[in-house]
Parts: C-alpha cells; structure tokens; sequence
C-alpha cells in the first residue's frame, strides 16, 4: 500500500508533515500532495471547493464506503444516501457517462436540496450540453448557499465567457484563484481574457510633456522626423501588422512578447523603418514593441497607428452610441500608446494592462477602414449633415457629409492627445481607389455592364446600393491642417495593381511607364499624386499574393493571385520602387503574415462551413496568401 492509500485507510491525510486534512473530504492545500493509483483522477472536472470546502474525489478510492464519513463532513443535513448518490454522478461524469450522472446527481437532490457538489454537477452538465443558462442557475444557487465553494465560482466564469462578459469572466476567475490558488482552468481563463492578470493593479498614469511632443511632421508632400533639434526627410518602409495565426480569428492575438520581438528582428532585418497597426493590440506586443526599439537604436521601428471601426447602425455615422463608442476607443489608442490604459478585453478587442510608452515612436495616425461606397452614399444623402468643419486642428470647407465626419474624428484625436499629453502627429483616414475624388470613364456600373451585355439584371432587394467602385468619393485634399497643427495632415492610400477594373483599362494608365517600363499602376499613382498636390500621399497599403488561385488579370502579370513565391517578391519590390519614384512619402506593405480566417470572393463560396474557414490555408485564395511570412500547415 503506497503512502497516500494507507492515509485515506487510516483516516489521515497529511501535508508538509501535518495532520490537518480531514479523512476522505480532501482540502485544496491536501490533495495535491496525495498520491494515489496511477489514472485515479484522470479526467477529473471540478476541483477542490477551495480552503473551506470539501471534495468528493475520495470516492474514486473508496466508493460507496465514502458515503458515511463524508456525510459527517458535508456542510447542511444531507443524508448517507444523497452523499453517495452524488459520489455515483461525479463517477459517471469522469466516465463522461452524462446521462447516468445527471440521473445520480438528480436524484441527490432530491434527497436533500442543500447538496452542492450534486447541484455543481448538474451546472457542468448543463455547460456540456449548450445550456448556459441552466448551468448558471445551478452554479448561482450554489454560491448564494456558500460563497467559498470555488468549483462553483469556476463554472460561472466559464459561462460568463461563453455569454460573452469577459470582464464578468476575469472577476469570477479571479475569485476562483484567490480561493483555489492552484485551479488551472480558471487560471489558463485568465490567461487568456487578461495576459496582465498578475501584473500591478495601481492606476495607470497619465504624464503630460512639459513642451510640445512632435515626433514627426509634415513637409510639403513628405515627412520629417525630429532628430535633436534638426529634422531629417523620413520615407516610410512599412509593413502591415495583422496577427492572426492559423487558426486564429482576427481578434484572438498573440499574447506572447517573445513572439513580436522575433518578428521585428526580421522585419527590421528587411530594411524596413515602420510597422502599420490597424487596431488595439495586446499589451505584450507594445511592450515588444518598446522594448526592441529602446535596445536597438540602430534598427527602430516606427508606428502608423489606427483607430478601427465597423461601418455604423444603418450606415448613419450620426448614431449617438456609435459615435461614442468610437470616441472612446480613440481615447483608448491615444491612452495605450503613452502606457497609461487600462480597461478589460471584450468580444473580438484585446485589453488589458498597457504600461509600455511607445509614443516616441508613434509617427502617425490613420483613422478607420476602407469605406464601402455604398454607406458612404447613402450617409451624404442625409440633408441634416454637416458640410464642413472648422476644427481646432484639421478643418475642411464645403465638403460631403462623410468627408466632414471623416475630418473631425480626426480632430476629436488630435484633440485629445494634445489635451491630456501634449502632443501632436500627422493624421490622416483610410481611402482607397473606390472612393477616390477622380473620375474614371471606363470603370462601369451593374446596371451598364448588365445593358452592354443585353442581359436582365434583378438586383437582390437587401435594401443597399449594389457596391460600385465608381460614384462616390472622399476628398482628403479638401482638409486642411490649422496653424495650431504643426504636426500636419496627409493622404493615406491602399492601392493594388489589379483593382479596381479602370486601372486596368484606363487609355493614360496603359500608356504610362516608370523607370522600370510599362506600369498601368504607376500611371494611377501619378494622377492620385497630382490630386493631392501640396500634402504627403502615403501608400498605406500594396502588395500581390502568391494563392494559386488568380482572381485578375494585371496587364504587366502583377495579377491578384497566381505567383509563385520569388516572382511576387520581385513585384512587390518593384511596386515599392514605383511608388517613391511618382513621389509618395511612403510604401506599406500587405502583410506581414498569411492570415488563414480571410476570404476572398473567388473562392469563398467553397469553404465550407465558413465558421471552420481559420482552421485550413486555402491555397487558391488570394486573400490568405500575402504574408511576407508563410504561415503553412505542418
């Protein structure tokens, strides 16, 4: 007989030399150190109650002879029978046997309605069986009984974080801890909804520079970044940072510091001075993030960051709620970025504790996403909009509805970041050709292809326009930085070789040639530059991916798709070369990883189910193919 079985034979269990653990109704502290046959608790779910509780897991060594000494233990007037009929179901659940466990665990009580660990049991099946609603019900009659009984706290976390509360998960996990310190799902919970769950809870600090803190600006059509007390020309060589690994949804981010310090070893490595955020990342990679640039002087990496949005309620950017959760979210980035936030992940957003300062790094903004044309269209029909905006930094005469919105969330940022940390950087929104300010002839309507081929075309009745690339249009050469703005306003621009169709066929465009040769691209290029004469164009985004799939056709082979990996590479570098030769102030390339959750309307309609579409790399899609870095099965 080993040790711990001579304990639980003798009544006495024992830990670190003390005789504290009672017979068979095994403490936290206790159970840990009882050795037992091998595969004894294998499968066990729920742990220890925590330091005042008392758990059934004896009777796996025991059996039925467990029901005796345990009702001398178990809080409240239950009998022998009720102990054993849920000593029976937890049995049976570890044999995942549901059926026969939940008919013992019901059966406990209706011996006694006191008896927790059968009332546990049930909220566990009921988690297992989809009824969250059920399991919480059960779970909270527990802890209204006894609110020290942790497994009953556990499974409330879990069902907080299946409804969505992430910040009612993190609390139940957190009390689920500090009564069972040793409980790992709860803490792998929090590891996962908190990473900084462990860090210092002291309010984070908000520091405001004595003078103003302008780390970069803009110059005419370029930018310039401080250097002392000089400045110095700076062409963006960017790379977009989007982060979702196979198997990963957009929003479910690396928590892992060591991860983002490798990648901008490489990335550093290509020559590359920025990196483009999109959204809020988890605190481990702006401390990455700071931590790499403060120990490489030599190789620092910039940051274009964003403040990112879904399109509004009805396509009306007037919403109130949509308006204020946007304007808190800036405050979030702006917070974040000078290592002073602190606010809880939720649904599809990371959170956390952001202590890292990164804003001396941070070079500029882009606001939002691309733009689809049809919100925009339908928002500027709205006659009780606004047509311009004075602002305190960025302002913008008779404009569009959605110009003018675009222009003052700018300004609510720069605003804000001056205010509390007075400080300033180059703003600008996303755009892109499709809503581009110049007219293009030989791109065509749905309803002028549908006349030109002769064919009846019945538009589905989903009550919005038909997404046309030509029609509608934001300006940001219409916006103007103040005289209190030194930092400056630009143009940023995700612009791609194969799209939309009037690059392709544009007479000028086809005609056009760069250093290099022929280029319908640098012939776009150089009409966008002309349209923003006077402030910084900068290409936010470029790039070909190498799917097998080819979903357009590039008059010079920069097709959407279709490449392999060395002839992409040498596109791309030619790409980057067109864009400083037409005079842009920088060139963000598209993307850093192969991203498995994209889709891409030449293949999407075959990857079914479409929710497991993360879990596989679609070689023939185009939109899962443009990392710089594979990211291959196996």
């Amino acid at each position: 007989m080993s040790p711990g079985e001579r304990a639980y034979a003798t009544g006495v269990v024992t830990r670190a030399g003390s005789a504290r653990c009672p017979a068979l109704s095994i403490r936290t502290d206790c159970i840990m150190d009882i050795r037992v046959p091998h595969g004894l608790f294998a499968a066990r779910a729920p742990r220890a109650r925590g330091s005042r509780g008392w758990h059934l897991l004896a009777a796996a060594v025991l059996g039925a002879a467990l029901s005796t000494a345990a009702t001398a233990q178990a809080p409240g007037p239950c009998s022998a029978s009720s102990g054993a009929a849920a000593a029976r179901g937890w049995q049976a659940y570890r044999r995942d046997s549901l059926p026969a466990a939940r008919v013992a665990f019901t059966r406990a009580l209706a011996e006694c309605r006191t008896n927790s660990d059968a009332q546990v049991g049930l909220g566990f099946i009921a988690l297992r069986d989809g009824a969250l609603d059920d399991a919480q019900r059960n779970f909270q009659a527990v802890v209204a009984r006894d609110s020290a009984y942790a497994d009953a706290w556990d499974g409330l976390a879990v069902v907080a974080n299946r409804k969505g509360d992430v910040a009612g998960a993190v609390r139940m996990a957190r009390r689920v801890v500090a009564l069972d310190p040793r409980n790992a799902s709860a803490r792998a919970l929090l590891d996962r909804l908190a990473p900084d769950w462990q860090r210092t809870t002291s309010a984070p600090v908000q520091r405001r520079a004595p003078t103003l803190d302008l780390t970069a600006r803009t110059a005419g059509e370029h930018f310039e970044l401080r250097d002392g007390a000089s400045w110095r020309p700076l062409f963006l060589k960017g790379v977009n940072m989007g982060l979702a690994l196979p198997g990963k949804f957009p929003s479910e981010f690396p928590p892992d510091s060591a991860l983002y310090a490798g990648w901008f070893d490489t990335i550093s490595a290509m020559h590359a001075n920025t990196l483009r955020i999109y959204t809020i990342l988890p605190p481990a990679f702006y401390r990455a993030l700071r931590g790499w640039n403060v120990t490489h002087r030599d190789r620092v990496l910039y940051v274009v960051h964003g403040v990112w949005t879904e399109l509004p309620p009805d396509n009306n950017f007037d919403d109130v709620a949509f308006n204020d959760g946007y304007h808190a979210e800036i405050r979030r980035v702006v917070d974040l970025l000078h290592g002073a936030a602190d606010f809880a992940p939720q649904p599809g957003h990371a959170g956390g504790r952001y202590d890292a300062d990164v804003s001396p790094w941070v070079i500029a903004y882009i606001m939002g996403r691309e733009w689809e044309p049809y919100s925009v269209a339908l928002y500027n029909q709205r006659v009780t909009t606004p047509r311009s905006h004075a602002g305190r930094f960025i302002t913008i005469g008779t404009a569009t509805p959605t110009d003018v919105w675009m222009v003052a969330q700018c300004d609510i940022l720069l605003s804000y970041e001056f205010d509390t940390y007075n400080a300033l950087r180059p703003i600008a929104y996303t755009n892109w050709p499709t809503t581009d300010p110049i007219v293009h002839p030989t791109e065509t309507s749905y309803d002028q292809q549908m006349k030109f081929r002769g064919l009846k075309y019945d538009r589905v009745d989903d009550g919005l326009p038909v997404h046309e690339e030509e029609g509608v249009s934001l300006d940001p050469s219409l916006a103007h930085a103040t005289a209190d703005n030194p930092a400056g306003w630009f143009a940023s621009y995700h612009v791609y070789p194969y799209y939309p169709d009037f690059m392709l066929y544009d007479p000028g465009y086809s005609a056009a040639r760069s250093s290099f040769g022929p280029s319908n691209y640098f012939g776009y290029l150089s009409d966008l530059r002309k349209r923003h004469a006077g402030i910084p164009l900068l290409i936010s985004e470029f790039g070909v991916p190498t799917s097998r799939g080819n979903a357009h056709i590039q008059p010079q082979g920069w097709n959407h798709g279709g490449l392999d990996e060395r002839t992409a590479a040498t596109m791309n570098a030619r790409l980057a070369a067109e864009i400083r030769e037409v005079g842009a102030a920088g060139a963000i390339f598209f993307a850093w990883i192969d991203e498995w959750f994209k889709k891409n309307w030449f293949s999407a309609d075959f990857e079914l189910p479409h929710e497991n579409a993360r879990q596989w790399l679609n070689a023939l899609s185009p939109e899962q193919n443009y990392g710089i870095m594979a990211t291959s099965a196996g």
